[in-house]
């Protein structure tokens, strides 16, 4: 059998956040194939925990749902460098900053995807200073408590599979599981 070869790319669909692009793939086999594949920027998200183990929770409008729905603090990298990014969106999208930072590692975003999703722990989580939203963001923000957390987690409501994987990550790092 041969091996994946990249044969030509051509842009589908221009948007900041959602491009795509057509990949032409030469498969194992020999055969051709186009693939739309989306070339978003890389995305970081921020699991908050204060110093008295209260955790940071969102309530952000997801466009696709059409409601308010639980979340973490995340955005894309953009011009910034991942570390950059997640200092930033925890102080626009909840007015705080942290003491102590942890790169958590990353993930795929998925099969026909290309930019990661980067993980971050912020220790030591305060309140700073008014949020600073972006034009189409609406989140409220809130710190619950560890139990609250965990039935967040538990009950479905903590939905997207990203930020549930950054809270795995975070709560196994700092040993809470």
């Amino acid at each position: 059998m041969g091996h994946w070869t990249l044969l030509s790319k051509k842009l589908l669909l221009d948007h900041k956040y959602r491009p795509i692009e057509g990949w032409r793939m030469r498969l194992p086999n020999g055969r051709e194939r186009e693939y739309a594949v989306s070339t978003s920027p890389e995305v970081v998200i921020v699991f908050g925990i204060t110093d008295e183990k209260q955790i940071l929770v969102t309530h952000q409008y997801y466009i696709a749902a059409q409601k308010k729905v639980a979340s973490m603090v995340a955005g894309f990298t953009d011009k910034k460098s991942r570390a950059e990014t997640a200092i930033a969106e925890l102080r626009e999208e909840a007015g705080c900053s942290a003491t102590r930072w942890t790169y958590l590692g990353s993930s795929f975003r998925g099969k026909y995807a290309t930019g990661e999703v980067h993980y971050y722990l912020a220790e030591g989580v305060m309140v700073s200073g008014p949020q600073e939203l972006e034009e189409s963001e609406d989140i409220d923000v809130a710190f619950v408590s560890l139990e609250n957390f965990f039935t967040l987690l538990r009950s479905g409501e903590l939905q997207d599979v990203f930020q549930v994987a950054c809270a795995y990550r975070a709560l196994d790092y700092l040993h809470l599981l």
